[in-house]
């Protein structure tokens, strides 16, 4: 417990540190409008974790089709910086307007990784990589309805976990966290 609260004041505390004050200063940001969020989640312990992975859905309008790409990396190897020379999985998922998940195929994998046999995908092809899609899609719908933007992207992180968990007991397809991506400056 108390490694959570000095986790929460080194949060906290990174408000006033020398590159945000800089930032803040740098942008003409008023600290007195400025807010701070916390996002605490469940953790999960590295060997119930089954896969993990980030998510970029493109939306870019209510009529268009819904981009999803999935990199994902097998057990709790990270995706984004792995300690080896391990390459994550890379697929692309196509969502009609309608929310309908196109069907992945095999051709729908830009990249293998490379800790699964030659042929093989991180999860269960193509069940999990449609379960998944869902999921994101109900996000996305939340966001929507959240915000009120109809084009957008958004960046999320997924985990795939084994059952007999406290935080997931039956195990399965958990999202994270979601972040939208800001737009461009276009100034």
């Amino acid at each position: 417990e108390r490694g959570v609260f000095r986790a929460i004041q080194k949060v906290y505390a990174s408000f006033y540190n020398d590159n945000a004050v800089l930032e803040r200063l740098r942008l003409d940001v008023n600290e007195s409008e400025v807010g701070m969020a916390l996002l605490v989640h469940p953790s999960f312990p590295d060997e119930k974790e089954l896969a993990n992975g980030v998510a970029t859905l493109e939306k870019k309008g209510p009529t268009d089709n819904t981009i999803l790409s999935l990199v994902t990396q097998l057990g709790a190897v990270s995706v984004t910086n792995p300690t080896d020379t391990s390459i994550p999985e890379e697929v692309t998922i196509t969502v009609l307007p309608n929310g309908t998940v196109v069907p992945p195929s095999t051709k729908n994998i830009q990249s293998p990784s490379s800790l699964v046999p030659l042929g093989g995908t991180v999860m269960t092809w193509s069940k999990d990589y449609t379960d998944l899609a869902g999921l994101l899609i109900r996000v996305s719908d939340q966001y929507t309805q959240m915000s009120g933007k109809t084009a957008y992207t958004l960046d999320l992180e997924y985990k795939k976990v084994a059952p007999g968990d406290k935080t997931l007991p039956a195990g399965g397809l958990v999202i994270k966290q979601v972040r939208p991506v800001p737009e461009p400056n276009q100034t």
